[in-house]
């Protein structure tokens, strides 16, 4: 039942990624937020409870902070070079959810 409470951070992840890019660059926040993940990770093994709910919070966020940035760059990248940008977007979602499976 607690799992639910990193989904509000999953819902502001996005907005407070936008704003580091916007410092950053799209590079830089992606790495950050590849960095977080991992970071969330360890926590997750932490043998602790409460270390557990912040790892699960912090992968929450990072997870869909990163994947907001991305999915915005494939499509910038793709119109800047004259590419389709939904054959681009559908490319990224169709990597997204694949690796999401696994």
């Amino acid at each position: 039942m607690f799992v639910y409470f990193a989904y509000p951070l999953g819902i502001l992840a996005p907005g407070l990624f936008h704003r580091i890019s916007r410092r950053l660059g799209r590079a830089m926040t992606s790495l950050v937020g590849a960095i977080a993940m991992l970071a969330a990770i360890g926590l997750v093994f932490w043998p602790n409870v409460i270390a557990v709910f912040a790892g699960l919070g912090l992968l929450t966020a990072a997870f869909l902070g990163t994947h907001s940035i991305l999915s915005g760059w494939v499509v910038a990248r793709a119109h800047a070079v004259g590419r389709s940008t939904s054959r681009a977007s559908s490319a990224y979602l169709l990597t997204y959810y694949l690796g999401s499976t696994v």
